[in-house]
C-alpha cells in the first residue's frame, strides 16, 4: 500500500477523494441524497488537497484522510456547488451544517493537528488502509500532539485509535440523538513527545 498526498495524486483529486468521502460517509450523506454520483459532484472541489492523504491499493485509490492545522482545514464547502446538485434545501442545509463543522478555525500551537475525514472504501475496509494511513500521519508529519474526534456508534474507528495510543480527552452529548443516529461525541488525543 503507498500513502501520498492527494496534491501528488496523478488522478482526478478532487473526484476521486469524493467518492471515498460519499462511500465512507454514504449513511450520514444520504439524508441529502441517495445518488452517489450526484453527492461527488456536490462535494467535488471541496477538499484541501494540502491536508488530505490517500492510500492506493493495487494501483487504486482506497482510503482518504486529512491532517489539518491552524493553516487549513480539510473541506472548503461551496455552496452554489451543494445547492445544485442536491437541491436548494437540502443544500442550503447541507452548507449551514458541515460549514460549521468543516470551516470552523482551528487555533492549535504549530506542534497540533486535527485528523478528520478518516474514509476507506467498502470493498477495502478491514485490509488495514485507515491504519496505514494514520501510522502514515502520525510517523510522517511534524507534529507532536493529535486531536480527533469519533462519534460513540463508530465502535469500529474508536477501537483502531486506542490501538493507536490516542485516549479520550472530551466526551460532548449530541443534541438530537435520534437525527444523527448516535448519542455522544468523542474527542481524543494523542500525544507524541
Amino acid at each position: 500500500m503507498e500513502i501520498i498526498k492527494l496534491s501528488e495524486y496523478t488522478g482526478n483529486a478532487q473526484k476521486d477523494a469524493a467518492k471515498i468521502f460519499v462511500d465512507g460517509y454514504y449513511e450520514d450523506l444520504s439524508m441529502l441524497c441517495k445518488n452517489k454520483n450526484r453527492l461527488v459532484a456536490a462535494l467535488e472541489g471541496a477538499f484541501n488537497e494540502s491536508v488530505f492523504y490517500i492510500a492506493i491499493l493495487e494501483g487504486n485509490l482506497v482510503g482518504i484522510t486529512a491532517c489539518a492545522d491552524a493553516k487549513g482545514r480539510a473541506l472548503q464547502l461551496d455552496k452554489k456547488q451543494l445547492k445544485k446538485h442536491v437541491g436548494f434545501i437540502k443544500g442550503t442545509f447541507a452548507y449551514k451544517a458541515m460549514a460549521k463543522e468543516f470551516h470552523t478555525p482551528l487555533v492549535y500551537p504549530d506542534n497540533k493537528a486535527y485528523i478528520e475525514c478518516v474514509a476507506t472504501r467498502p470493498a477495502a475496509r478491514g485490509k488495514g488502509v485507515a491504519t496505514a494511513l494514520m501510522k502514515h500521519i502520525l510517523h510522517q508529519t511534524p507534529y507532536t500532539e493529535y486531536e480527533l474526534e469519533v462519534t460513540d456508534a463508530n465502535v469500529t474507528a474508536k477501537k483502531l485509535y486506542e490501538k493507536l495510543g490516542f485516549q479520550v480527552c472530551k466526551v460532548v452529548k449530541e443534541r438530537v440523538p435520534k437525527v444523527s443516529e448516535f448519542n455522544e461525541r468523542i474527542y481524543m488525543r494523542l500525544q507524541t513527545t
